[in-house]
């Protein structure tokens, strides 16, 4: 770093006529020489989405692999700010965004299994694989809300000598990647008022609609990665970013339940008025027949 006692951050804060505006780094690049193509978009959208490309086949015990996952964790971080920030005026780049996003998280689940598979001989997660992810908080994330979590005496074992913290480290390191995808999925569907209906149907390679052009963020706030940029090597680091993993995933799901409700909703709502169209057709039909 050149500054080392600032943090790694990716936009610029300014202040004008009393209105805040977040601004990205690389603002003047992107609009200058790549945001009037579609295909260079693309391309960049692509390369930093590469980095969150979840490995969930690699032995996260092998040295070789030791602290890459910490490593990748503040590059991934630094790349999600930057998606979160670029001045786009077309709501099919967010559009876009979202959607590889949604296709990366569809992996979240083997990561899960990774880390319950780790804490089960330490008595830590349950022997069916997806209570991992269910609704009731489990020992470590009671224990995050602990002004010092490793003092926990529900989490004793992982003060011993024999507990994996390195691999612990690296696992809490890659679920955070599943943390930072939610984060910037929820950013730009909040910053460009994205609605369910809208992103379900959106496909990559369709014409831009005249409707999408023109759309800018409306979001005044930083898009937040101090918590992934460093350490992540000590217990009560990895704690916290377990806890926080466990939460974000916890709101998607119930993003996603309140989104099919809703959709199934609409569904008999529309089946409903047509069944009410059809019924009244059929009553002037009856009507003209006895005339």
């Amino acid at each position: 770093k050149v500054y080392p006692d600032k943090p790694t951050t990716a936009v610029i804060e300014r202040k004008a006529a009393g209105t805040r505006k977040v601004e990205c780094i690389f603002d003047k690049v992107f609009i200058e020489s790549i945001r009037s193509s579609k295909v260079n978009r693309h391309g960049l959208f692509m390369s930093l989405l590469s980095l969150f490309e979840l490995d969930v086949d690699s032995d996260t015990k092998e040295k070789k692999n030791l602290g890459r996952a910490r490593k990748l964790l503040h590059l991934q971080a630094f790349a999600a700010q930057v998606l979160a920030t670029l001045p786009y005026n077309n709501a099919s780049d967010p559009l876009f965004i979202v959607y590889h996003c949604n296709a990366r998280l569809a992996d979240a689940e083997m990561i899960a299994e990774k880390m319950a598979d780790f804490l089960r001989p330490y008595g830590l997660a349950a022997e069916d694989m997806y209570d991992i992810l269910d609704d009731d908080e489990d020992a470590i994330e009671e224990a995050a809300k602990m002004k010092v979590p490793s003092k926990s005496k529900d989490l004793a074992v992982m003060t011993d000598s024999d507990f994996d913290l390195e691999t612990f480290a690296d696992l809490c390191s890659s679920v955070s990647t599943t943390v930072l995808l939610l984060k910037l999925r929820s950013h730009l569907k909040g910053a460009f008022n994205l609605s369910d209906a809208r992103m379900k149907e959106y496909i990559p390679g369709e014409k831009d609609r005249i409707s999408d052009k023109g759309h800018t963020s409306s979001a005044t706030n930083v898009f937040s990665i101090e918590p992934y940029v460093s350490g992540g090597s000590k217990l009560d680091e990895c704690i916290l970013r377990y806890a926080g993993w466990k939460k974000a995933v916890r709101a998607f799901h119930e993003e996603e339940a309140e989104s099919a409700k809703k959709h199934q909703q609409e569904i008999r709502k529309r089946s409903s008025s047509s069944g009410a169209e059809d019924a009244s057709e059929e009553e002037e039909m009856d009507e003209d027949e006895e005339m």
